[in-house]
Formats: structure tokens, C-alpha cells, sequence
């Protein structure tokens, strides 16, 4: 299953719990109405989520901390940690964009 979605459908099932989470409650309905890209097989769980990304050690430290109420607050956090160390994010070697890549070497 998870090599059916792409970047894009991960983001939108961040959002989604980002919106819901935080009671956003009619930004969350115009979203899920006007959302007419449903990931292949709908949504999932956040566990399944987390385990797809490989995300495993942030949600152990955050359900340790509580630093962070959702998916998207706790990737973007680390992604500030990862830019003050080390000046900000770098990509795999193998991980170069093929011919027809349009998505910058991520999947």
C-alpha cells in the first residue's frame, strides 16, 4: 500500500489530523469536501502512519515529552532540531531524481 502513495497524500493526511486535532473544525469540513484527491485505500491510521514514514522514534519521544499534539507539529519540530544542528536537511545520495522525476528525488 505504501508504494501507491505519494508525498502529496501523506501531506493530505496530515493536514487532516492537524485540522481536526486543533477543532478547526469548518476549515476542516471545506477541506474534506473540496479534497477530491483521496489517497488509494482512503485514510489510514495514525500508527499505520507513523510506521509507513518511519517516524517511529518521534512519536516514542512525543508520547514521552507531549512536545507535540500532532503528526505535522512533530515532524516540522524535528525538522527545526535538524536545521539548528546541522544547518538543515540533506538528501540521501541514492535518492537522486530520475529522467522523469517531478517530485525532486522524494517519492
Amino acid at each position: 500500500m505504501a508504494e501507491l502513495f505519494k508525498a502529496e497524500d501523506y501531506a493530505r493526511l496530515f493536514i487532516r489530523e492537524f485540522l481536526k486535532k486543533n477543532k478547526f473544525t469548518k476549515a476542516y469540513d471545506t477541506f474534506m469536501q473540496e479534497d477530491t484527491r483521496a489517497p488509494p485505500g482512503g485514510t489510514m491510521a495514525r500508527s499505520e502512519l507513523i510506521k509507513l514514514l518511519g517516524l517511529d522514534n518521534l512519536e516514542r519521544n512525543n508520547k514521552k515529552t507531549k512536545t507535540h499534539g500532532t503528526m505535522l507539529d512533530m515532524v516540522c519540530g524535528y525538522l527545526l532540531k535538524v536545521k539548528h544542528s546541522s544547518g538543515g536537511v540533506d538528501l540521501p545520495e541514492d535518492s537522486s531524481p530520475s529522467k522523469n522525476s517531478k517530485n525532486n528525488g522524494l517519492p
